[in-house]
């Protein structure tokens, strides 16, 4: 785990422990359930978007793949950026709130927060198709942190920092959190989608940790020390847009060599730009605030820079996905 009980402001640099959890959490052979989605990529294919217009089967020609794969991506990463990004950032903040005691926020009340934020996620998104997957590699996620990622018996982190009283706390009342919301969820009283859950077990590791620090010092969020906050939040959307890659592959669309060319040049731009786009999400999501004259319209701000829906094509097609007659992907 990075450092949970550094006193003074951190390096915008990762530590040493930070860069290995995000070496940890980039490894594509964590069960995380992400090889079960691809993203409405296979409806797409099938339903013949990636082939020549001439074509009477969905035989996608060898020659434009990459191009029609990079396509896709663009306007799917950008969708996913939209209409998740808000609930990871939101998600993560509620979290390391409760772990750094700001407004005295308690473990119930995180929980509670992040119930209604996983509720309204789900009235967000409107494929049953995604929902489903969302959730699936939500509660994915969750169980790899319990059984995968919180530190063996016996173990002692060799950063004396981590194992100060402080630290200590700090790791119990995160593995609390987790364990109160899988609760929650196995009693179907949260749904457990995979944004949330990104946001809880990235804060709840540690991961970019010092973004707490920006509220104490009052540091606008437009400022150079928004590397704090990007790392959980850019992680996220790289992983989906690699998968977007492995299931190219599996369909055989493109082969694994045209993958790692894609991830390493045109996939970064897209990237980039998702992760900047998300930046400009609303800071007001999910806060309660005294409605005066001035803040009487403050809901349609909000509204109009909360998650949306940015390519309603993808969303029909994801839809479609059940009425295909044969598949490897649930989405």
């Amino acid at each position: 785990m990075s450092s949970l009980s550094s006193s003074a402001f951190p390096s915008p640099e990762p530590s040493s422990a930070e860069l290995h959890l995000l070496f940890t959490l980039s490894d594509s052979a964590l069960p995380t359930g992400g090889f079960i989605s691809s993203s409405g990529l296979e409806s797409f294919a099938k339903h013949g978007f990636l082939s020549s217009p001439s074509s009477s089967t969905w035989t996608i020609d060898p020659h434009n793949s990459t191009h029609a794969i990079t396509e896709f991506a663009r306007a799917e990463v950008e969708h996913y950026a939209s209409t998740t990004s808000i609930f990871v950032l939101s998600s993560f903040y509620c979290v390391e709130a409760a772990l750094n005691h700001k407004n005295s926020k308690s473990k119930g009340q995180a929980i509670d927060e992040l119930v209604e934020m996983d509720m309204y996620h789900e009235s967000a998104m409107l494929s049953h198709v995604a929902r489903r997957s969302s959730r699936a590699q939500g509660v994915a996620l969750l169980t790899l942190f319990s059984r995968g990622l919180i530190p063996p018996p016996g173990h002692d982190d060799p950063d004396p920092e981590l194992c100060s009283d402080e630290a200590s706390g700090m790791k119990e009342l995160a593995k609390h959190i987790v364990e109160g919301y899988k609760r929650l969820i196995r009693a179907g009283k949260a749904m457990g989608h995979l944004a949330i859950c990104w946001g809880v077990i990235t804060a709840a590791l540690g991961l970019a940790l010092g973004s707490s620090f920006l509220s104490w010092i009052q540091v606008p969020r437009s400022s150079s020390l928004n590397a704090f906050t990007d790392r959980s939040l850019h992680l996220s959307i790289f992983l989906h847009a690699r998968s977007l890659l492995s299931s190219a592959v599996r369909l055989n669309i493109i082969g694994p060599y045209a993958s790692s060319q894609l991830l390493l040049y045109p996939f970064r731009e897209i990237i980039d730009h998702a992760v900047a786009q998300s930046r400009t999400l609303s800071k007001s999501f999910g806060r309660q605030s005294e409605q005066t004259e001035q803040e009487f319209w403050a809901w349609a701000d909000e509204a109009s820079s909360g998650p949306a829906t940015t390519w309603p094509l993808g969303e029909l097609l994801m839809g479609r996905h059940d009425l295909q007659h044969s598949r490897i992907f649930n989405s």
